[in-house]
């Protein structure tokens, strides 16, 4: 009932009588949760004789229906293409149309929770399953993260990461640059990726302190307010990050050459990376 008011489920083992007020019943409110929790109760307080008188296939059937009405009957569709042979598949296809695509992460986590659902409960299920897809999730992040190299006036080279910076793109990041044999000055980017946790802080000062000890400079720009906070309270132990801030404090909007230049032509810009990397 409290959580009712609040327009939230209960976290127990309501979930049936919950998917029942709302796809039989049609409840859309807060009134009506509230309502189904104290109707709930004083059956079971007040009623429990009357109740104890329904018969047992009474409520199988009941529980049937919940089943029926909670599934979701496109996840055998989903996982068809990935399970089905490519033969079998284009067959079914012509039959009945194209079969909808999920990735291949995303089949094994439904499985696979729904495996663990079964063997020992739902709460097992969903924790391992949220644990594992954002395992994946992390994993394919990393996989496509990019920094593109340009310049911006002589003496002056310009790093822009076109990801988040998190602790699965940090070492990638870190290696994208070359103190030694980079110009005077070096500039981050970041209005094109951001500052996700504390690892992708201590990337930036890491890199700052890798240029510092070349003794050529090191900003950032392009942060967005709220991860410029996140940066400032990291810490002493990242202070050379938020250090780096002070000399972009004015020009966090303002777009440099490479920026325009990835907008006008980013086809040609990924070239010059990718005949960069090869070099």
């Amino acid at each position: 009932a409290v959580s009712g008011l609040f327009g939230a489920m209960g976290g127990d083992a309501m979930i049936g009588q919950s998917t029942i007020n709302i796809s039989v019943n049609g409840a859309r409110g807060r009134l009506s949760g509230a309502t189904a929790g104290i109707l709930m109760l004083f059956f079971v307080v007040a009623l429990s004789p009357v109740i104890s008188t329904v018969p047992i296939g009474t409520l199988t059937g009941v529980l049937f229906m919940v089943v029926l009405s909670t599934f979701n009957w496109q996840t055998f569709p989903m996982l068809a293409s990935h399970v089905l042979p490519e033969p079998l598949l284009k067959c079914v296809e012509r039959v009945a149309g194209p079969l909808p695509r999920i990735p291949k992460a995303d089949a094994f986590v439904i499985v696979l929770t729904t495996v663990l659902a079964v063997y020992f409960n739902l709460a097992v299920g969903v924790v391992v399953g949220t644990v594992v897809l954002s395992t994946f999730d992390a994993w394919n992040r990393g996989a496509r993260f990019q920094v593109v190299k340009g310049t911006n006036g002589p003496g002056c080279v310009v790093y822009q990461p076109l990801q988040p910076l998190f602790f699965g793109t940090s070492k990638d990041f870190a290696r994208a640059f070359t103190p030694g044999a980079d110009p005077q000055k070096c500039v981050v980017d970041l209005s094109r990726s951001a500052v996700a946790d504390y690892t992708a802080v201590d990337a930036l000062a890491d890199v700052a302190a890798r240029y510092e000890k070349v003794e050529k400079s090191f900003e950032i720009i392009g942060v967005s307010a709220d991860d410029k906070k996140f940066i400032q309270l990291a810490g002493p132990a990242v202070k050379g990050a938020a250090d780096a801030l002070d000399g972009g404090v004015t020009r966090v909007s303002s777009k440099t050459a490479l920026v325009e230049d990835i907008e006008a032509n980013p086809k040609d810009v990924e070239l010059r990376q990718r005949a960069g990397s090869h070099s």
